[in-house]
């Protein structure tokens, strides 16, 4: 039978726990937990910390600010290394004993990098100024990165990305909505010049294009249409 390995007991250490995290703030938590091992490690700082176990430059002092969260695998590289178990990280503060080891860091993907996570977020930034609609798989696609990567990253960012798309959504959506009605009250207006009565089908052939209503929106608009023309 195959021995399981440290992070194998590591991640499932982690997940036994999973539903107590629902309960806590996750973030502060981590950074508690985090702190924790920097003062009963002897530390005294995150630099001396980061530099006792060799993990990659200011990543440690990035999660405690707040600014960038670990991924999975580089959460589990530090409960390694400083031989801490996911729960007490998390749960347990008291129960945390660090014993400082090299980090073996099992990813090293370019993206992790603190130089380039700050272009991704300079980049997710200018996306959100942009009043051009970019759907978010198609940003994560040019950044190379995966949409939920983003969205664990950079939650606030992403989500007001969203949002924005959805709000130029709706305003080239009402734009569509008025030049569809207006197309349709000008055709009415010109058959009854023509002496035809402008029925559903008269008017429905006379459209140039749909602008991506249904049929049943089409039957809406010009019984609407047609309750205003012989309004007026």
């Amino acid at each position: 039978m195959r021995e399981v390995t440290s992070r194998e007991q590591y991640f499932y250490d982690l997940f036994e726990c999973r539903h107590q995290l629902l309960e806590i703030d996750v973030s502060q938590e981590f950074k508690d937990g985090v702190m924790m091992v920097v003062n009963r490690s002897g530390c005294g700082a995150v630099t001396k910390l980061t530099e006792a176990v060799c993990f990659s430059d200011r990543t440690i002092s990035q999660w405690v600010s707040g600014r960038y969260r670990p991924t999975l695998t580089s959460f589990l590289d530090f409960c390694l290394a400083v031989n801490v178990l996911p729960s007490q990280l998390l749960l347990n503060h008291q129960n945390i004993a660090p014993q400082l080891t090299e980090a073996r860091l099992t990813v090293r993907k370019v993206f992790n990098s603190s130089l380039e996570m700050e272009e991704i977020e300079k980049r997710l930034q200018t996306y959100g100024l942009s009043e051009k609609i970019t759907p978010l798989p198609e940003i994560a696609s040019k950044l190379e990165v995966g949409v939920s990567f983003l969205s664990y990253q950079f939650p606030e960012l992403t989500r007001a990305l969203v949002q924005k798309n959805q709000g130029l959504r709706k305003v080239e959506s009402d734009k569509r909505y008025h030049q569809f009605t207006d197309q349709i009250s000008k055709i009415i207006v010109d058959l009854e010049k023509e002496g035809v009565m402008p029925s559903y089908n008269k008017v429905r052939c006379r459209m140039v294009e749909y602008h991506g209503f249904r049929y049943k929106d089409f039957t809406r608009l010009w019984g609407q249409a047609m309750k205003e023309w012989q309004a007026s």
